[in-house]
């Protein structure tokens, strides 16, 4: 593990640490998304700006790409609460909030010849029954995300494009989720341990772990 990034209390900064590295500043901006490093190194956020978002990509020198094209067109007014890259860097998933109502997308990530960011592609949508409140990968297209139904309660569900939705046993009381090498490596994180998928349901795998993150 070289680089360990974490946004602030106040979600305004973006921080980069790591064995024997000082704490530095990556990025400054409004309600970051919680960071994603690529595998060269880059390490991805998005800001709030004005109606819509700003995507930020940081490399390992903390040089911010400068591509004016890196929040694409097609981002417009939507909001990213939710953006991860995949674990080769040639995708991005964005959750996003657009008049009122949530959207998972995939894009393509298009680079120059030394790897950095500089756009990405028109992106795939797909489709859930339920508002999505977050979505982490869990294969090359695969995605598992957290549907809020209208009682609040959340519901795991695993998206494919290629698929239909495959809904996951639910959980009572608040929970987040993580996603390993594949749609069977998949945790849930309560407030006491964390659970792995087994089947369609969970089963209690370590105690006393908070935020479990995989590579992306």
């Amino acid at each position: 593990l070289d680089t360990i990034a974490l946004p602030s209390g106040d979600r305004g900064t973006l921080l980069r640490t790591g064995p024997d590295k000082d704490v530095a500043t990556v990025a400054t901006g409004s309600s970051l998304t919680g960071p994603s490093i690529d595998p060269e190194g880059w390490i991805w956020s998005a800001s709030a700006q004005g109606e819509g978002s700003r995507l930020i990509a940081v490399g390992p020198d903390l040089a911010a790409s400068t591509q004016t094209g890196l929040t694409p067109s097609w981002l417009g007014d939507m909001q990213v609460r939710e953006l991860r890259l995949s674990r080769d860097g040639a995708r991005a998933l964005l959750v996003v909030e657009q008049n009122g109502a949530s959207r998972v997308l995939i894009a393509g990530v298009v680079r120059s010849s030394n790897g950095a960011p500089q756009s990405l592609t028109t992106p795939l949508e797909l489709w859930t029954a339920e508002p999505v409140t977050t979505a982490v990968w869990v294969g090359e297209t695969k995605v598992a995300a957290l549907q809020k139904g209208q009682d609040e309660s959340l519901t795991p569900v695993i998206l494919d494009p290629a698929e239909d939705n495959q809904e996951l046993a639910g959980w009572d009381g608040s929970f987040s989720i993580s996603g390993g090498d594949g749609p069977e490596d998949l945790f849930l994180q309560t407030a006491d341990a964390v659970y792995k998928k087994l089947g369609n349901g969970w089963i209690r795998e370590i105690d006393g772990i908070r935020d479990p993150a995989f590579p992306g």
